[in-house]
């Protein structure tokens, strides 16, 4: 302490040694200042110090007094390089190599200054001719490979990166970017086997740990690849990269809390991270919040006007909002700048289907697998449209491609999937792996599953399990995620249909399926045991609002108002979740009896549904288990529908107790409601009793 209390930091050793060795440096060079060797001395000690003027000084000093001594000249290469001098760096390294064109170190900075101007081709005439001289050809070879990387000259890339590493084995970031070379050839067990020995060379390098995690995650070893990033973010906790890597495993961990936290971070690393932008503005999709999504998409093309997965993913986002036409035109511009995408064609191909312009989707479809034969979306989608226009076939084929989709994992199924031979002995698990309707419409085939022998295994969303307990044939009704029995085979109900050859004529059981239990079912024909004169009408006006298509889907409670107001009718509603409170917000709807507090899950559901007289839905989970009751119910169903409910008729070969009413132009549901209001009316009458 000083008499005044102020404390002083104590002096840092190592600069008080290196003032020690300077003074001494200098002392020497004035004692013999024709000794070059002392000036070059005091370069090195000056350059390490980032004292780069001074240190150019002593190094040209040096070459003042030993013109042929090429240390000087590299080293002072670097500071004029470091100084911003690279112009004058090049010229220091050309002069001394056309007399010494042996000094093999000076090819090497050469090229590494060309390269780094991206001047390629120059870069590798430097580096070549030192793959002949041993004290520099692994560095050599490093240099040739990484410029034949950055040509896209991959096979040479390869070859150069294995000669570097067998003339110095220890050079890890060679091995790392072999690494990157193997992946980009589709060789990821090499690959991989480079980011590990990599690390392995050194544990702290964090580029490797992040280039492994990401061939890990696109292998689907989810947890390996989270290890990987994790490392990477603790050795470098300031790398977007690494927070973004984070983001995404926790994404499709469906963490979006901590998936959006990692994005966040990353993006406050590298504001103009496309990839990150992106990525965040699928979540925010996912999570309804549309106008941020649409600020991300476009942020992240700003970022990077020539990255197509944003420009789809915003044009996508646009077609859900119903802007056709902005959407139309990003994909167009993606064309422009990827006209043989098979990604952006087979993105065209949906905004054309959307429109109800099948014929040009369906050459959309066709034109992205010429480019793409194995293109997962593309040919899902072309199976899907085929279903839709009743072309079974070749449409069940087609919708098998969604279990390639990476996007949403379900390539594991293929892994165990049941080919349809006999099942003595065997069991056999069908998972559900859709939405609720999926598992509603596809379940009908367990019966058919049973009759091949072995057991049978339900595994189903928790609100469906007590409903399907009492299906035939199903020995098991587990809800997905509570433990699974041994199994030999896992099968996805949406495959049965493929499986079993199904068409419009084979279609099981279309009259209904379901029962609701008999002990709820008892307690709704207490409640409802007082006779009406009325028609007892269900009514659901929303489905999910997490799917895709939900905004053309679904409608508000509004739009069903009309439908009160008819006599002889009393209405119950269906709706549940959120949605359900739309009920407390209209004046208009006072005739409304909510049941929503009262429906637990779908066996409740049905049981209610059963003691009704008739359902009035959207396309939704109720349309679904109307239809698999046999239970009577009008169908309101957008513009385009999904392929299960076709595009024209009244009725559906999946439910015979279901009548549909078609939406006759985009959003028109005042129509479907006037034609759903005079049918109702015409039932009302002929029901009501005679005077």
């Amino acid at each position: 302490m000083t008499d005044k209390g102020v404390s002083r930091s104590a002096p840092d050793p190592r600069a008080a040694r290196a003032a020690q060795i300077e003074a001494g440096l200098r002392r020497a060079i004035k004692a013999r200042p024709d000794a070059p060797d002392g000036h070059f001395r005091l370069g090195l000690l000056l350059h390490q110090l980032g004292r780069l003027a001074d240190a150019e000084k002593s190094y040209r000093a040096t070459l003042h007094l030993a013109p042929d001594h090429l240390d000087p000249v590299n080293n002072l290469s670097l500071v004029l390089e470091q100084r911003g001098a690279v112009g004058h760096a090049e010229r220091l390294l050309r002069e001394a190599l056309a007399t010494r064109p042996e000094a093999g170190l000076l090819h090497c900075n050469l090229g590494r200054i060309l390269l780094a101007a991206g001047r390629l081709d120059e870069a590798a005439s430097a580096f070549t001719p030192a793959i002949k001289l041993p004290t520099v050809a692994a560095a050599a070879r490093y240099g040739l490979a990484t410029i034949r990387q950055r040509q896209d000259r991959l096979v040479e890339a390869e070859d150069h990166y294995r000669a570097a590493l067998a003339g110095n084995p220890g050079l890890v970031d060679a091995r790392n970017d072999l690494g990157v070379v193997l992946r980009r050839l589709g060789r990821d067990d090499e690959a991989e086997d480079c980011f590990r020995r990599a690390v392995a060379g050194r544990a702290d390098y964090a580029a490797a740990h992040l280039n492994l995690g990401a061939l890990l995650l696109d292998r689907d070893r989810l947890d390996d690849a989270a290890a990987a990033f994790e490392r990477a973010r603790t050795l470098q906790p300031d790398w977007a990269d690494a927070h973004y890597y984070w983001g995404v495993v926790q994404k499709q961990r469906r963490d979006l809390t901590a998936a959006e936290a990692a994005l966040n971070r990353a993006i406050a690393l590298n504001p103009s991270h496309e990839a990150a932008l992106n990525q965040l503005g699928v979540i925010y999709e996912t999570s309804q919040r549309l106008v941020e999504a649409e600020s991300m998409f476009r942020r992240a093309m700003a970022a990077a006007p020539n990255y197509l997965e944003a420009r789809l993913n915003l044009a996508s986002l646009l077609s859900r909002l119903r802007r056709d036409e902005e959407a139309l035109a990003l994909v167009e511009d993606a064309a422009a700048i990827a006209p043989n995408s098979a990604d952006v064609v087979n993105n065209r191909g949906v905004l054309w289907e959307l429109q109800a312009d099948l014929e040009n989707s369906l050459a959309c479809y066709e034109r992205a697998l010429v480019l793409a034969p194995d293109h997962a979306d593309a040919n899902f989608n072309r199976g899907r449209l085929w279903l839709q226009l009743d072309r079974w076939h070749a449409g069940w084929k087609g919708y098998e491609w969604r279990l390639r989709n990476r996007r949403d994992k379900r390539q594991f199924f293929e892994t165990v999937m049941w080919d349809g031979t006999p099942l003595e002995g065997k069991t056999i698990i069908l998972h559900s792996e859709q939405g609720f309707g999926d598992t509603l419409q596809f379940c009908r085939y367990a019966p058919l599953v049973a009759a091949r022998g072995g057991t049978v295994v339900l595994a189903v969303q928790p609100a469906l399990r007590d409903l399907m307990a009492g299906l035939p044939g199903v020995a098991q009704c587990s809800a997905v995620g509570s433990g699974l029995p041994p199994y030999d085979y896992l099968m996805p109900l949406a495959s049965l249909p493929h499986l079993f050859g199904t068409e419009r004529a084979t279609i099981p059981s279309p009259e209904g399926y379901l029962k609701a239990p008999p002990d709820r079912l008892e307690r709704w024909r207490r409640r409802f045991a007082e006779p009406s004169r009325a028609l007892r009408i269900g009514l659901a006006w929303a489905g999910n609002a997490e799917q895709s298509n939900d905004r053309n889907r679904s409608t508000s409670l509004a739009s069903f108002l009309p439908l009160l107001d008819i006599e002889g009718t009393e209405f119950y509603s269906l709706q549940v979740g959120a949605r359900a409170a739309e009920i407390g917000t209209l004046p208009g709807a006072r005739r409304l009896v909510d049941l929503s507090f009262e429906l637990s899950d779908f066996a409740e559901t049905a049981a209610a549904m059963t003691v009704l007289d008739l359902i009035v839905t959207v396309d939704t989970s109720v349309a679904h288990l109307a239809g698999a009751l046999g239970r009577p119910a009008f169908v309101a169903l957008t513009y385009l529908p999904d392929w299960r409910w076709y595009l024209t008729g009244s009725d559906n070969p999946w439910y015979a107790s279901l009548r549909v009413f078609r939406q006759p132009s985009r959003g028109d549901w005042a129509s479907v409601v006037t034609a759903i209001a005079a049918t109702l009316r015409e039932r009302a009458t002929a029901a009501a009793p005679s005077t």
